[in-house]
């Protein structure tokens, strides 16, 4: 008759020992782990990651750097090509502009002129301008007062008197009053009169 076996209880190993068997493995694991990251972390790593900018190797954040940089230099170099190409950044070029746009335009003067000449004849084709120039703020006026008979140098007159009245006018210059006979035997004063243009 064959013996039965009796099963005997487990003992529990100690802590101690179980930590001798995996302290060896662990160790090797973490110098291998270890090494495997500084290997990547500056030999593979830097292959993929890097840049090349100007025959230089430059790092994510060296690189963020260097676009801040560019950005930063970008902006001034296009603003030094605004202010020497677009002539509105200019101060003076400013101050033109308010000086222009105080002056009144010869076409303006123009037609005030020749609206006063209508007024002042009561007749369109009465007073003639043929010719305005200007010299700064000095305006001269060319024209002929015809189509009233003898009354030219009576008009011419009320004109001349009625233009150094406008407020735009200062130092005006009389024309010589004079009246000429046509082939037609029509008549007609022809003038030329300067003034300034009176600032506001």
């Amino acid at each position: 008759m064959f013996p039965t076996p009796t099963l005997t209880p487990a003992q529990k190993e100690p802590f101690q020992d179980i930590l001798e068997r995996v302290a060896l493995p662990l160790m090797l694991f973490s110098a291998v782990f270890f090494v495997l990251l500084f290997v990547s972390w500056f030999g593979i790593l830097p292959r993929f990651t890097s840049f090349a900018v100007s025959d230089e190797r430059l790092s994510p954040v060296e690189m963020e750097t260097y676009v801040s940089h560019m950005k930063a230099e970008l902006m001034t170099q296009e603003d030094t090509r605004n202010r020497l190409i677009l002539p509105t950044y200019d101060e003076a070029y400013e101050t033109l502009k308010s000086a222009k746009r105080s002056e009144m335009s010869a076409f303006v003067l123009r037609k005030k002129l020749e609206e006063m000449g209508v007024a002042v004849a009561m007749k369109k084709d009465a007073v003639v301008i043929t010719r305005i120039s200007t010299d700064g703020s000095t305006v001269t006026l060319s024209g002929d007062v015809r189509n009233v008979d003898l009354r030219s140098m009576t008009v011419l007159a009320s004109f001349v008197e009625a233009v150094e009245d406008l407020s735009f006018v200062s130092n005006m210059t009389r024309p010589s009053f004079t009246r000429e006979q046509n082939a037609d035997g029509t008549f007609h004063s022809p003038f030329t009169i300067t003034f300034t243009l009176a600032t506001t």
